[in-house]
């Protein structure tokens, strides 16, 4: 399922790229635009591997204090829209032994302390594991650090599975299994369903012949890259693309530039009318964007606007 390589297609308009001297603007173009393609085999392996290190680092203490807990890899890695410079892993960590409980169904304030605690337990146990590591509690939703020398970022989220779990015959979990996932600062529970999100993502980027997950890729790319640090998530950098119709996805190998124009002028709709990215429902269906932070999130869409349409001028320029 990761192991698709990096393909440009010979005859595409963006050719000449290839042909380009070392050290050249053109190298820099290229290497945008292979950025749009899915990472190598290795890479995904190696990244497959970070999870499944701290997987069971993070299991064996649980077990010893008797939790009951699942992981999940979401993001990136479970939707296929890593790319080599953004390859954060994206790890769900599950209560399962407070699904169980009864007053589940009747306490929304119980089960927001548990995973509270939950949280905290672990945050103090990874600064005790990875004393070298930078980690950041700041943020609503999750735990985020990286592991040094080498940076391999992580986020780490914490939830536990609705009650209306339900599994299919083939025993996988079905596309209504639902997650309530927690926001520390608002001490509430937002909804999220991983596997609806997947499969809808996967028939999307089926009939816009891939270009969905390319431009996914390629506006997480633009976003490391940026010099500001006042940018969108790459959960909402997916939902705006999603958001995006099939007939603006669907171009042709050869008509790159035409995808990203058309990017372009949907980030632009965003900036015209605010209004209008709060409708932005992500591949589970679930509202995107927050209505109360309209100026904060409408600049983040312009610093992406501005580094896309950067990139689209260099390879109008350069393409002659």
């Amino acid at each position: 399922m990761f192991h698709s390589k990096p393909h440009i297609n010979s005859n595409s308009e963006l050719s000449i790229l290839h042909k380009a001297p070392p050290h050249s603007p053109m190298k820099k173009i290229d290497y945008s635009i292979n950025t749009m393609h899915s990472i190598n085999a290795d890479t995904t392996e190696v990244m497959i591997e970070l999870y499944n290190n701290l997987k069971l680092e993070l299991s064996d203490t649980y077990d010893k204090l008797g939790l009951d807990i699942e992981f999940m890899a979401i993001g990136g890695l479970l939707n296929q829209t890593n790319t080599k410079n953004n390859n954060k892993i994206d790890i769900l960590i599950i209560n399962n032994g407070f699904f169980s409980s009864p007053s589940y169904k009747n306490n929304e304030k119980i089960f927001i302390q548990e995973l509270v605690a939950l949280r905290n337990f672990t945050y103090k146990h990874l600064q005790s594991l990875y004393p070298e590591a930078k980690i950041d509690d700041s943020r609503p939703l999750s735990i985020d650090f990286t592991l040094r020398p080498v940076s391999h970022n992580f986020s780490l989220y914490f939830g536990l599975w609705q009650c209306n779990t339900t599994f299919n015959p083939s025993g996988y979990f079905s596309e209504n299994t639902s997650i309530n996932l927690l926001n520390y600062h608002t001490l509430s529970s937002i909804c999220c369903n991983p596997f609806k999100a997947l499969k809808n993502l996967n028939n999307k980027d089926k009939i816009t012949n891939g270009n969905t997950r390319n431009l996914i890729r390629l506006l997480k790319d633009i976003k490391i890259k940026s010099n500001t640090t006042n940018h969108l998530s790459g959960y909402k950098i997916e939902s705006l693309v999603y958001a995006m119709s099939n007939e603006s996805l669907m171009k042709p190998s050869d008509q790159t530039i035409s995808l990203l124009i058309e990017c372009s002028l949907h980030l632009k709709k965003m900036i015209d009318d605010p209004l209008h990215k709060n409708y932005i429902l992500s591949a589970d269906g679930i509202i995107a964007f927050d209505e109360y932070e309209n100026n904060g999130e409408i600049e983040q869409i312009k610093n992406l606007k501005d580094e896309l349409n950067s990139l689209l001028k260099n390879i109008v320029l350069n393409k002659h």
